[in-house]
């Protein structure tokens, strides 16, 4: 059997880790043998201890661990399934594994040979497998097809290159065919087209006429083509071919001038042209433009010059620094604007609502509540000392304050002190008594609260001592009230003896961010030296007895003064305080008080000698001293609230 933690939830989700048998640390310490990351957990938060197959979780951080939702102060053992919450976002799982689930993924093997099996099947009817190629076979066919269709109107437009010489009557017989195949000779049919177009309207003679120069105009354009393109020739190896052409050619280079439009190539080469920018291009003519089918129209244009060139650049140019000015000019505006508005807006509000001041003087008030105050051996409460504050007694229980936050004095403040008194709170236990304070407050009508799940706790001390501190635990809420209003705040929970104390500092809900960091520093209470040497407070673990036998018997043993036996007289003149308390009997109970403190200045003393010895094992890099002392400081300072267990826990060391 083998233990596994896995993190659920917070930083490295999905990791496992695989606990050993003895003491398992879990924290962010780089010592931790499970090692977290996550801002809110304790160097060392929790140990879970494995042995003989049984894994208990013990709480060392101050801020708690919880089990399934539950606030753990000692030790719980663990059981597989559990959940277990350190900080506001980590989670673990916890797991037991063993032969049972080997057993399992054995079991898991017929399922997979199902799935192989289902596979398999599908691969064998799967197609591809004595496929029928035939329709491959007629994509093949059709494809031929396409290529043999496109081949044929290849064919088709080599046919209309044949060359027909028309007889007088009009009527054409094929001569020849040229000896390429191209589409020179389609050039010329063209031409020829567009001539016989032109002249639809002329006589039969200028028919007859035009007919009989068809064959030297469709050859002289097939030379013209020839010339300016390079792309093929006519074959000049048949002495018909060679006869029409050079009548083309004569009759080509030696045309007249043409009007105003019409440029006569003459015997200037294509070369020539190319070098003076001129470029050739057949054009639809109007009727006025119609000439004969020895006359070639073309279009004349040029290059132009580099002024020319350098001029259209220069108005891009300028074009392009126009619009930059005006974006830049738009840009220049708009930061003046904002300037302006910057300067003629009220000044900025505070980031962090401060305390306020007067003169680099705080503002404070310090004043006790409940008729008891430090100088009687209670608590103080402060607040911003202001001329509109005011301090309210509501009722015996009940003290309210109303002041302000932040330099200019302009958020509101709202402090509620109250207190519960009754002697069945000292045979309750803390988280008991928090949860039930909690509720009391939820069942008022008139208001509605909503309260953090899980509060912190820490431990306040007077000011200059440093001994075991008064435990407290803090947590948020918002609460609204009859009228609609909002409110954010903190709640601190501390008791002492059988009274609760309830101190709620509050703001508008809308300043939660702002006054989130005075709220949560300032705790609003002084606690004098006087009442944390005779704090105490209920717990479920008190018994009752035989009171005055009990005390003998305590006194016997503090005379001896072993250490182990701290934690036991500690708890057993707890249960005569809270005996004597329930019970009204002032005598037994002062001197029970006498010897509580007598036995927390041992514990101290102790506490402190334990300290020096453990500061020479550090300089000495002696790890077993250090280890033997930490192990006996755990054994001694095993009460639950007593901080100097988190301390010792956490190798912290005052």
């Amino acid at each position: 059997m083998s233990f596994l933690l896995k993190i659920t939830a917070g930083k490295d989700a999905g990791n496992e880790f695989t606990l050993h048998d003895g003491k398992n640390m879990i924290g962010r310490s780089r010592s931790s043998d499970v090692r977290v990351f996550n801002e809110d957990v304790s160097g060392k938060h929790f140990s879970i201890d494995v042995e003989n197959g049984i894994a208990t979780l013990q709480n060392i951080s101050g801020y708690g661990t919880r089990v399934d939702g539950i606030l753990v102060h000692q030790s719980l053992e663990l059981r597989s399934g559990q959940v277990i919450e350190a900080g506001k976002t980590l989670k673990f799982l916890f797991e037991v594994t063993g032969a049972e689930n080997a057993n399992t993924a054995d079991n898991n093997d017929g399922e997979l040979t199902e799935a192989t099996r289902y596979v398999g099947d599908l691969t064998d009817t799967a197609p591809g497998a004595g496929t029928d190629f035939s329709e491959e076979t007629q994509a093949t066919r059709f494809a031929d097809d396409a290529a043999q269709e496109n081949m044929n109107s290849i064919t088709g437009e080599i046919e209309l290159t044949s060359i027909t010489k028309f007889n007088d009557d009009g009527s054409g017989t094929e001569v020849r065919e040229l000896s390429e195949e191209t589409s020179v000779t389609r050039f010329s049919d063209t031409l020829y087209a567009s001539v016989e177009k032109d002249s639809g309207s002329a006589s039969g003679a200028e028919k007859t006429s035009a007919g009989n120069d068809r064959t030297e105009v469709s050859e002289t354009a097939a030379f013209e083509t020839k010339n300016l393109t390079g792309i093929t020739q006519l074959d000049e190896t048949r002495p018909d071919n060679a006869t029409e052409l050079k009548n083309g050619k004569e009759a080509f280079f030696s045309a007249p001038p043409q009007e105003t439009g019409t440029f006569n190539t003459g015997s200037i080469s294509k070369d020539t042209l190319e070098e003076q920018g001129m470029f050739f291009e057949d054009e639809e003519l109007d009727d006025s433009e119609k000439t004969n089918a020895n006359e070639t129209q073309v279009v004349q244009t040029r290059m132009a010059s580099m002024d020319e060139i350098n001029f259209i650049k220069n108005q891009i140019k300028k074009q392009q620094q126009n619009r930059l000015f005006l974006k830049f000019l738009i840009f220049s505006l708009f930061v003046v604007l904002l300037g302006m508005i910057w300067m003629l807006r009220a000044p900025g509000q505070e980031k962090n609502l401060s305390w306020p001041a007067d003169k680099n003087r705080l503002l404070i008030a310090n004043k006790p509540v409940f008729g008891q105050g430090m100088e009687k051996g209670g608590f103080n409460i402060y607040y911003p000392d202001l001329p509109n504050a005011e301090m309210v007694q509501v009722n015996k229980d009940t003290v309210e304050i109303r002041s302000f936050l932040g330099a200019k004095r302009d958020v509101p403040l709202l402090l509620m002190i109250q207190r519960e008194v009754s002697d069945e709170f000292v045979y309750e236990n803390r988280l008991t008594a928090l949860q039930n304070a909690l509720r009391r407050l939820s069942e008022k009508k008139d208001e509605q609260f909503n309260f953090e799940s899980s509060p912190t706790s820490y431990f306040c001390h007077p000011d200059g001592q440093n001994e075991n501190g008064l435990l407290i635990h803090r947590l948020t809420y918002q609460r609204e009230n009859e009228k609609g209003n909002s409110y954010f705040g903190i709640l601190r929970f501390f008791r002492n003896k059988g009274t609760n104390y309830i101190i709620r500092a509050e703001v508008p809900a809308e300043e939660k961010m702002r006054a989130m960091a005075a709220l949560v520093t300032e705790d609003f209470f002084l606690m004098s030296y006087g009442m944390q040497q005779k704090h105490w407070e209920g717990s479920d673990e008190y018994t009752k007895g035989d009171i005055a036998r009990n005390i003998v018997g305590i006194k016997d043993e503090l005379q001896r003064n072993s250490p182990m036996q701290y934690p036991r007289l500690e708890r057993a003149i707890k249960s005569i305080l809270a005996q004597a308390l329930y019970e009204k009997n002032q005598s037994v109970y002062k001197e029970a008080e006498s010897l509580l403190r007598l036995l927390r200045v041992r514990q101290q003393h102790w506490y402190n000698g334990q300290k020096i010895r453990w500061i020479s094992a550090a300089k000495e890099g002696n790890a077993f001293e250090k280890r033997k002392i930490r192990n006996d400081c755990e054994a001694v300072f095993s009460i639950s609230g007593d901080r100097r267990r988190y301390d010792i826990l956490r190798d912290k060391w005052e």
